[in-house]
């Protein structure tokens, strides 16, 4: 992840983990973390977020983007609507300064009015494509950047995590991984990412909570526990901290986006024989 290679045109890829609007959003997160992009734009008021010294009110004027491994804060003091998307991408995106970048909203503000309703796989396009125009207006002295606090001994720790969330290690095993002592590897694991390893581990569980919430028919009370909660109540708790929207609510919303698009496409045949 750390090292720069030579970017060839025809080997550029943005894979989208997922995307989608979220109608009513409350957040209340402090130091969270996702191991890819992370895109959004509030078409109303409502919401803070901050990255270190930065914090910025959200404001429909501006759009949001903010680069893997970056540790950030939200709060909001009332519910808000939430376009936003969660991706990876290839070089020269891979290694970029660790902030939120702020941009013209014109792009999403377009992708909302005009395409979000589109059908698949046509939506999906458009949303590739805002998301290049949003890559496209970071500077290039941003790219690739090498700072100090790189560590590729965390770096290897941090993809084998990311590859095999479900099952959480302590900070001990986690440390020889990085062929570290535990106090080392946590102050490093701390410099580099602004958060704890465990925090970080919470991070990713949600995140793979999110993803079962979308792709698999477990109940919430067994997605609590393959992601190693005590029970829904602490697992919808730290859910809606995290993401802003009760994991009932979310998956609700996922599946009525499946039964309106099933809808549209069903009115399209019959309307075409």
């Amino acid at each position: 992840m750390s090292k720069t290679t030579k970017n060839i045109a025809g080997d550029f890829f943005l894979h989208i983990l997922i995307a989608q609007y979220l109608e009513r959003v409350v957040w209340s997160v402090s130091e969270v973390i996702h191991p890819n992009w992370f895109f959004f734009w509030n078409p109303e008021a409502g919401a803070v977020i901050s990255c270190g010294s930065q914090q910025f009110e959200v404001l429909p004027d501006h759009a949001y983007l903010i680069p893997p491994y970056t540790t950030i804060s939200g709060g909001s003091d009332k519910p808000f609507p939430h376009l936003y998307a969660h991706f990876e991408v290839s070089e020269p995106f891979t290694n970029v300064n660790r902030r939120i970048y702020q941009f013209d909203p014109s792009p999403a503000r377009k992708f909302y009015r005009e395409r979000f309703m589109l059908d698949n796989p046509r939506k999906m396009l458009y949303w590739r494509i805002m998301l290049m125009e949003y890559l496209a207006m970071l500077p290039d002295n941003d790219l690739n950047k090498n700072t100090p606090y790189q560590d590729e001994r965390i770096f290897r720790v941090l993809e084998s995590l990311n590859s095999n969330w479900q099952h959480i290690p302590d900070n001990r095993v986690l440390a020889q991984r990085a062929g570290m002592s535990v106090n080392n590897f946590y102050r490093h694991f701390r410099e580099m990412l602004g958060i704890s390893p465990q925090r970080y581990l919470t991070s990713m569980r949600l995140t793979g909570a999110r993803n079962l919430l979308i792709n698999e028919s477990s109940s919430i009370e067994e997605i609590a526990v393959i992601c190693g909660f005590s029970d829904r109540y602490s697992f919808s708790k730290a859910f809606k901290q995290y993401f802003g929207i009760a994991p009932g609510a979310f998956r609700s919303n996922e599946r009525s986006k499946s039964v309106n698009a099933r809808s549209s496409q069903n009115i399209k045949s019959a309307n075409d024989e």
